[in-house]
């Protein structure tokens, strides 16, 4: 006999949780702007004799940028309404100089050269802008140490050229079935100094609920110049270390594995941290707070004195609500995790972890 329970385990289980957090990141995925460093035409083939040439459009993106403190500006706080300072430029007879007026001038051989700053600028140009094919090599080729900048993503930009998405499609292909990278010369921009990249071919991969995990693209490496890498001094010699070392170091080693991995999100600059939350203050006229909450250290510094405090004591004596925010949050922080917004959610971070490692 079958019976309405037993249509009812029949029925697949849904966490609502997980499905909300799931449409969250996807909410967040389509909402994170996208902006491109550069957008340059790829020249693959130059032509020949009656042979055209083909060239794509492609865009630049960085995958990671550090988060650096704006420039400041200087600016008129004294007329009616605050502006911008303007810089300008003026003789001993304080006439103001026009830029045509003003020259650059360089030494050499006993004299001094003047250029004016077209010419400068002219100087400074290496061939058009773009990125230049010139061959193929084994993947084995891009070896681990060549990485001395941060890559570069590439994607077809079909606003330049016409027919570049399909272009760059099939060379992307082609190059994960045969396991190749791209040497290629690059001048980003008009005024940039040129270099030579390793464009490698990333595969699109998706998670289980076939949402895209990493998309389909090159990553483009800056190749170092022979200079730029330190070749090892020949008498120099690796020895392995002895066990007994081995054997003291696995203990410490096994106290700085952290749970669930690294996560550079879970961690704020405390310097940069501090800067805005004094630029707020200044800007709504409100009283400047005197300390700041360092995750990477996971404690509280300041001018007075320390706000840390033992979690697990106040859990144990059901008085984790007597905590801050960011006691909680640096503590949850402390053990691997990422700490959400609200308080009542901190709490239950905090007595999942201790209910389970008890």
């Amino acid at each position: 006999m079958h019976s309405i329970r037993d249509e009812i385990d029949e029925i697949p289980h849904y966490s609502a949780q997980n499905n909300f957090d799931s449409l969250i990141s996807q909410i967040m995925a389509k909402e994170s702007p996208r902006r491109s460093l550069f957008s340059i035409p790829f020249r693959l083939f130059e032509g020949d004799e009656g042979i055209p040439g083909l060239t794509i459009g492609v865009k630049g993106y960085a995958m990671i940028i550090e988060k650096k403190k704006p420039t400041p500006r200087m600016v008129h706080m004294r007329s009616e309404t605050t502006r911008l300072a303007e810089s300008r430029t003026k003789y001993d007879t304080t006439q103001e100089l026009m830029p045509d007026d003003i020259k650059y001038c360089y030494e050499y051989g006993g004299e001094k050269i003047a250029f004016t700053k077209a010419e400068v600028a002219e100087l400074r140009r290496f061939g058009q802008k773009g990125l230049n094919l010139i061959g193929f090599k084994p993947s084995s080729a891009a070896k681990i140490h060549y990485n001395v900048e941060h890559a570069l993503f590439l994607y077809p930009d079909e606003g330049q050229f016409e027919g570049s998405r399909r272009t760059f499609a099939a060379l992307h292909k082609k190059m994960l079935e045969m396991d190749k990278v791209a040497i290629c010369y690059l001048v980003k921009r008009d005024n940039s100094l040129p270099s030579f990249v390793a464009l490698q071919a990333q595969a699109e991969k998706l998670d289980e609920d076939k949402r895209q995990v990493f998309p389909p693209g090159f990553n483009m490496i800056p190749l170092p110049f022979a200079d730029d890498i330190r070749p090892l001094p020949p008498h120099a010699e690796i020895s392995p270390a002895p066990d007994e070392m081995i054997d003291i170091l696995k203990p410490i080693v096994d106290k700085l594995h952290m749970k669930g991995g690294f996560d550079p999100n879970r961690f704020n600059n405390p310097e940069l941290e501090r800067f805005y939350d004094v630029l707020q203050a200044l800007a709504f006229d409100k009283e400047v707070p005197s300390h700041i909450t360092d995750s990477t250290r996971g404690t509280t510094r300041g001018s007075g004195s320390s706000d840390s405090v033992d979690i697990k004591s106040l859990w144990e004596q059901d008085k984790l609500k007597t905590a801050t925010v960011d006691q909680l949050k640096a503590y949850v922080q402390s053990i691997g995790a990422k700490p959400t917004r609200l308080k009542a959610d901190l709490i239950n971070q905090v007595v999942e972890f201790l209910s389970s490692s008890n």
